[in-house]
């Protein structure tokens, strides 16, 4: 989806996606190229399956994935059969995801044997965050590669945040190998909220 789509639901209605990679190498499971995915009070649930460097979701160019009543956010993503940077869920370039009185969930699992397979990635000036009655749970495990392979990462400006008084639960597991694979990075970032659980 590109930055003039706009997939939006109304009332309860839900918004489901699953993407499963090509057999291409560089194949993204979902890819969201600055679109507005947009629910009321249905949850969206996004579920992707990436290949070679290809996440399994891919959010960037100013996309929105946002709840704006009751509805919650559930992304599941993996980054499988690559040497790098096969990330599980990296929102980028100024994205969000926001929701207003629904929880917000996000799963990444990276992939590979080299460098970079970080679980979740939110990076370049993008934003996660909940404005109501919910909670933010990020759980994210890096691949098993030689170095880098984070569990989370939150760089560059990022932030992560509850504006009332939810709970952000960051759980991250690194890779299992070398060198520098930590579990949870924040890096020139902000993580807060009312309650913060880790």
């Amino acid at each position: 989806m590109d930055a003039a789509s706009t997939l939006q639901t109304t009332g309860i209605g839900s918004i489901t996606l699953n993407g499963t990679r090509g057999s291409s190498l560089n194949s993204s499971g979902i890819l969201l190229r600055g679109p507005r995915i947009s629910s009321v009070d249905g949850d969206i649930i996004l579920t992707g399956s990436g290949n070679g460097t290809g996440e399994g979701i891919y959010l960037f160019s100013n996309a929105v994935v946002e709840s704006t009543g009751t509805g919650s956010i559930t992304m599941t993503g993996t980054g499988v059969n690559g040497t790098s940077s096969n990330i599980g869920i990296f929102v980028d370039n100024t994205s969000t995801v926001r929701s207003l009185n629904g929880n917000i969930s996000l799963t990444g699992t990276g992939s590979g044997t080299g460098s970079d397979n970080t679980g979740i990635n939110i990076n370049g000036t993008s934003i996660v965050r909940w404005t109501g009655a919910g909670n933010i749970t990020l759980n994210g495990t890096g691949g098993n590669g030689t170095f880098n392979n984070t569990g989370i990462s939150i760089d560059n400006t990022s932030i992560v945040e509850s504006t009332v008084a939810g709970n952000i639960t960051l759980n991250g597991t690194g890779g299992n190998w070398t060198f520098n694979n930590p579990g949870i990075s924040i890096n020139s970032s902000t993580v807060r909220s009312a309650t913060l659980q880790h």
